[in-house]
């Protein structure tokens, strides 16, 4: 594993993701400080006073007043709290200032998890922590760096055990795993509530319990391994957080941030463990002006009427050998269909020769209890058709890959007789040979397109 300084990713779908370099080495320059933080509380003082008073510590004596200690995710924080992008580019660069860092950052902030605003430090007040509580979390940064750069059994070692030193204490739990996405984005996986929804339910990983060390690492690893795989739909733990993060909810971009930013002096006794979606980010509109700007070979006149066929007919078959951008394509005129970028509305699929309708639609599946017991579980396409049953005004796509390695019949069985457009309605809605509590899933299924890809 290399350092986790590139932010320049083979399989990135998505194209700025510089951040990743400006973070990676202002927490460098920020370990640098582990053992002089007056000096970098008196940086943290030069900010405006709106920025930073949120950071009024109460001591045990009952009084308040300026930080006298802070960790580096607090710090962090400072530009990582539901501000707007303008107000965070400006703390960030004060700060990298501060530490000596020279390069122009911070084009975007695409893909990064933002913490409550009532809720931005990793510990409790003063007169209310451990005296070790700060420097733990000093330890496990530091040990999160050395790990991600050299990732040998001695550094996980002491990521463990700084990790689950740190992580149970009051204020950090889930918290814990964004600081660690921030230093190393490419290295760890954050476990906001909208990231562990995503893994859930595009990835089939229970990550509902706040994790100890070794499980943590072990899940990022699972998930790097799991980005090899060409069908999933994302190939890196940015990539992860970005889906993670777009708004579904409207189609419009809005501007959720408050006129004034400060806020109430936080409840920093307050143990916030995560469990609540934060505020939704706002959509990124994606049209056919993006799908050239991106590469593509054709000219507008073809992308539109092939988006204007697909509306109609509800199905599209890419055709051509290996290698000449059929899944690239296909996902960047899902998203100009749908109008813009959103894993959630656009969900890749791989056909192969042992693919069966209880994978694909719905079947009996092993539950994962220790009895070996077996459970009716949705497959890829049912779950599909639940977000557009839940969304019923707007389209949803299912990209198949290499649907010509499969047995459609086999694969889609009733299903198959609902693909063309003229049968996606309540009167031709069959009952699945696996039924389910209601028949409105099938009757959504009229506001789904497919787009397949097959080779010559």
């Amino acid at each position: 594993m290399a350092p986790d300084t590139d932010d320049t990713r083979v399989g990135s779908s998505y194209d700025d993701f510089s951040w990743t370099s400006f973070y990676s080495e202002f927490a460098n320059r920020l370990l640098t400080y582990r053992h002089d933080r007056p000096a970098l509380l008196a940086a943290i003082d030069q900010l405006p006073a709106e920025r930073v008073s949120y950071l009024t510590d109460r001591f045990a004596d009952g009084s308040s007043g300026r930080m006298r200690d802070i960790c580096p995710f607090t710090t962090m924080g400072a530009f990582n709290r539901r501000l707007t992008d303008a107000n965070r580019r400006t703390t960030a660069l004060k700060l990298a200032e501060f530490l000596g860092m020279e390069r122009e950052p911070l084009r975007s902030f695409a893909g990064i998890p933002i913490l409550d605003n009532r809720a931005s430090w990793f510990f409790p007040y003063e007169g209310l922590r451990d005296d070790d509580h700060i420097d733990a979390l000093w330890q496990v940064f530091a040990d999160a760096i050395a790990y991600a750069d050299g990732p040998d059994k001695p550094n996980r070692a002491s990521l463990i055990d700084s990790f689950n030193d740190a992580v149970g204490r009051k204020h950090v739990r889930r918290k814990l795993t964004m600081g660690l996405y921030w230093i190393r984005p490419w290295t760890f996986v954050p476990l906001d509530w909208y990231s562990r929804e995503f893994i859930g339910e595009w990835l089939d990983v229970d990550v509902s319990r706040v994790p100890a060390g070794e499980t943590y690492l072990d899940l990022c690893d699972e998930l790097l391994e799991m980005f090899n795989d060409e069908s999933m739909p994302v190939h890196s733990f940015p990539e992860l957080s970005l889906g993670a993060w777009e708004e579904d909810e409207s189609e419009e971009e809005s501007d959720d941030e408050p006129e004034d930013e400060t806020e109430d002096e936080p409840d920093a006794t307050a143990d916030n463990t995560d469990e609540s979606p934060p505020s939704e980010e706002p959509v990124r509109p994606y049209s056919v002006d993006d799908v050239i700007a991106e590469g593509c070979f054709l000219d507008r006149s073809r992308l539109e009427a092939i988006l204007d066929r697909w509306r109609v007919k509800k199905n599209l078959i890419l055709q051509g050998p290996p290698g000449t951008g059929k899944t690239w394509l296909a996902k960047r005129l899902a998203f100009a269909l749908i109008g813009y970028r959103s894993l959630q509305r656009v969900r890749p699929v791989q056909f192969h020769p042992n693919l069966s309708y209880e994978d694909f639609v719905r079947g009996w599946r092993p539950s994962g209890d220790s009895e070996g017991r077996l459970k009716l579980l949705d497959g890829p396409f049912l779950r599909a058709v639940e977000d557009a049953a839940n969304d019923p005004t707007r389209d949803h796509v299912v990209v198949i890959e290499e649907i010509n390695r499969g047995n459609p019949a086999q694969i889609f069985g009733e299903m198959l007789t609902l693909l063309e457009a003229d049968k996606r309605n309540a009167d031709e809605a069959l009952e699945l040979s696996y039924p389910r509590r209601s028949g409105r899933l099938v009757r959504q299924y009229r506001r789904m397109c497919l787009c397949h890809s097959s080779r010559l």
